[in-house]
């Protein structure tokens, strides 16, 4: 993203405590608003982000932010497990009879039942973002090139795949069989193997950071920042599809006899939903609602999503339901200049300020204390807190109330 950029939002805010920001760090972003209509299908119980979701032993398990898991039968009645960690927890895969959960300084848990959790201790400073079982083989990726492999979840090898970069997503499949990973940091990244130890960088399509990849059966499609979708039938020869919208793609599935992925920040709503049943013409839903998705599974007839503040969709045609227990919101104008958050709170109450980049992952802790009624400002760029230039979330919350907002840090 270069040059001027504007985004003004609607967000929502408790009464009693007023939040005012304009946001204009170094770059103003475009404008989007949202309405926003539910079917309850129960809630999830937390106002945690949920980060991933999968489907496997007859139950939905969803992990997040916190070392948050949740398990479900039916999509609608959640149930909270203990996870044996506080790190946020990004990615989840079902194969062999086991849950591989994956999370922020190399957090790797496993699971038989999605309720007991062992630690697999890793030795790894990094974030592990995604996990996968095929070819009768674990792997898991994250970031500084980072990639485990297990033949049985417990005793992990660490792979050479010669990138110190950033690994958000990965599939098997295509003839013959291949492992693709995707991911990148200020551009893609794309590596693949035939056998999961072996690994060899391809040139990777356009200029998007990758967020996840999946196999159809036929076609390889990978989805990445900006809305951009590529196809491919064998893994590296890649053709871009227009998907319709300008959003954070965050997660892709099969499933169903179409691909549907999930994300923030599209064209008109926050939760966007597309679909295919070719991954070359793409139909872009309403997922009626106002929190960012981050992750979707398919299981027992439903597709379920899994998104920020605890939100939990689900339909058996991709249509959204909403989680009673996030944070009540009411409409909000928001402001922020010169590089700093320019706030009033009309009572006393604890106010949270942070950072993060475009895939959720936190970047930094602005603000996390009470204050007093009054004026505030907080720069976006406190000293000693290096963050590089780019795009960001800023997220505002109150006791009530929870401000979410892109921005972006230039120089």
């Amino acid at each position: 993203m270069t040059g001027l950029h504007a985004v003004k939002k609607l967000h929502k805010v408790s009464p009693g405590v007023l939040l005012r920001a304009l946001l204009l760090v170094g770059v103003i972003s475009a404008a989007v608003t949202a309405q926003v209509t539910w079917t309850s299908a129960g809630a999830s119980g937390t106002s945690n982000e949920l980060r991933a979701i999968v489907y496997g032993n007859g139950e939905f398990v969803a992990v997040g932010d916190v070392g948050t898991i949740l398990t479900s039968t039916n999509g609608t009645s959640w149930i909270t497990q203990a996870s044996g960690t506080t790190k946020e927890l990004f990615g989840i895969t079902w194969g062999n009879n086991l849950f591989v959960a994956v999370g922020d300084s190399g957090t790797l848990l496993t699971s038989t039942n999605g309720t007991t959790w062992s630690t697999v201790v890793t030795n790894l400073p990094y974030p592990l973002h995604a996990a996968i079982w095929a070819d009768n083989l674990y792997i898991v990726v994250g970031d500084n090139g980072t990639i485990l492999t297990s033949p049985t979840g417990t005793t992990w090898t660490t792979q050479v795949s010669g990138c110190y970069c950033d690994f958000n997503g990965i599939a098997y499949g295509g003839q013959p069989a291949t492992f693709v990973v995707v991911g990148g940091y200020t551009g893609p990244i794309m590596t693949t193997s035939s056998n999961g130890t072996t690994w060899t960088a391809i040139t990777a399509p356009g200029t998007q950071v990758l967020n996840q990849v999946v196999w159809s059966g036929t076609t390889f499609a990978t989805i990445g920042d900006s809305g951009v979708i590529y196809t491919s039938p064998g893994g590296t020869a890649w053709t871009q599809q227009v998907s319709g919208d300008s959003a954070f793609l965050s997660d892709i599935i099969w499933a169903a006899n179409q691909f549907v992925i999930v994300g923030h920040e599209g064209a008109g709503t926050l939760g966007p939903i597309l679909s295919s049943p070719t991954g070359i013409t793409w139909t872009v839903r309403t997922s009626s609602t106002s929190q960012w998705l981050y992750g979707i599974a398919w299981g027992n007839n439903l597709f379920i999503a899994v998104g920020s503040d605890g939100t939990i969709t689900t339909s058996s045609g991709v249509t959204a339901v909403v989680n009673t227990a996030a944070p009540a919101l009411k409409q909000e104008a928001v402001r922020i200049s010169g590089g700093q958050a320019d706030y009033s709170l009309a009572a006393e109450g604890h106010v949270s300020m942070k950072l993060f980049d475009i895939r959720g992952r936190l970047a930094g802790v602005l603000l996390d204390r009470e204050q007093a009624a009054g004026v505030y400002s907080q720069s976006l760029r406190p000293a000693g807190m290096k963050l590089p230039f780019g795009k960001y979330i800023l997220s505002v919350k109150t006791g009530k109330s929870a401000i979410e907002q892109p921005v972006v840090l230039g120089q």
